[in-house]
């Protein structure tokens, strides 16, 4: 297809933006949990998780997660404050923005056979419309554990440092 371009934005650096721009927003969508939800696409499958649209560590403050999506949740709870229920659909609705905004989105094609692999919780992606008169797209998602990722690198790490380790020991 000449048509139909992927798209990426950088959730990270909107989040950032958000932070310098209104910090009372970014407060609100880094503390309250909104409810998302993915049906596997087919209602086959029921994942249900709580979790703010920005996720920061608690002793740097660096934004560590961000999540979005329109079609998958980020449903809030009732809070007994209407002035601050209103304010956290503003704060959503200027992150919606932001992220909607030209300046942060990178358009690319993928070709047949490419492979495009990324952290679904920093990069928000997306495509352009496409002419279905000009063929066929397919696209399959998968999705792994980060925790197991993270697990194995510094399994590995140490297994390196103990074999070098090991190995300058019997050079003397």
């Amino acid at each position: 297809c000449s048509t139909g371009l992927s798209l990426v934005v950088d959730g990270f650096a909107v989040a950032e933006r958000l932070r310098q721009e209104t910090p009372e927003y970014f407060d609100l969508l880094s503390s309250v949990a909104a409810r998302w939800e993915n049906d596997g696409g087919d209602r086959t499958t029921a994942l249900i998780h709580f979790a703010p649209y920005i996720h920061i560590d608690r002793v740097s403050g660096k934004v560590m997660q961000v999540r979005y999506s329109p079609k998958s949740g980020g449903y809030f709870p009732a809070l007994g404050d209407s002035q601050q229920m209103a304010k956290l659909y503003a704060a959503r609705r200027r992150f919606a923005q932001l992220l909607d905004a030209d300046e942060y989105a990178v358009y690319f094609r993928l070709n047949k056979g490419d492979l495009w692999i990324f952290n679904n919780l920093r990069l928000l992606h997306g495509r352009s419309a496409f002419d279905p008169n000009e063929g066929n797209r397919f696209f399959q998602g998968a999705y792994f554990d980060m925790d197991a990722v993270t697990g194995a690198f510094f399994r590995a790490k140490y297994r390196i440092q103990i074999e070098n380790k090991l190995a300058s020991q019997e050079a003397f």
